[in-house]
Order: structure tokens, then C-alpha cells, then sequence
């Protein structure tokens, strides 16, 4: 079961969750330049379901996956511990 509302360390406020295809039919009528990439990550949030920020002029979103990720990655390829960030922006 996901949460319709939370909170992410990575972001200061409420996130909602919104599934992406209704959200791609508001964005093309209302708003033609609105970015549509996840704050965390590279892919776009079109599909699916997302995380968004409901606050004015505030364009965070960010895939359930990627807001699932809270503890520091470990990996070969890198000496030090990865954390998830939000994208400069």
C-alpha cells in the first residue's frame, strides 16, 4: 500500500502521490513548459505513479521508487557510501 501524502528528506514539503497519466493530460493543457523529470533521478514522471509537491511555483516530483530510498547505497564501484539527492533546481 503506498502513502496518499508524505514526507522526504530530500524535500521540505508535503509530497502527494498522483498517478502519471492523469497528471501528463493536466500538464499538456495547462502548462507547456512543464518539466516533467523526476527530482531524483534522470527519467520522466509519465507513467505510473509519482510523488509531487502541491505547493505553489514548486515543481518537485518524485518516482515511488526513487522515494523509497532512504538509507545510504554501498557500492563497488565507489569507495564511499551513495545517498540520494535532489537534482540541483
Amino acid at each position: 500500500n503506498l502513502s496518499r501524502k508524505m514526507h522526504h528528506p530530500i524535500h521540505p514539503h508535503l509530497l502527494t502521490l498522483v498517478k502519471g497519466y492523469d497528471r501528463v493530460i493536466k500538464v499538456i493543457s495547462h502548462m507547456a513548459n512543464y518539466e516533467s523529470s523526476c527530482s531524483a533521478c534522470p527519467w520522466l514522471c509519465t507513467s505510473g505513479f509519482f510523488y509531487e509537491c502541491g505547493e505553489a511555483r514548486c515543481r518537485f516530483k518524485v518516482h515511488v521508487q526513487c522515494a523509497t530510498i532512504y538509507e545510504p547505497l554501498d557500492h563497488k564501484s565507489h569507495m564511499h557510501p551513495l545517498f540520494l539527492t535532489s537534482k540541483p533546481g
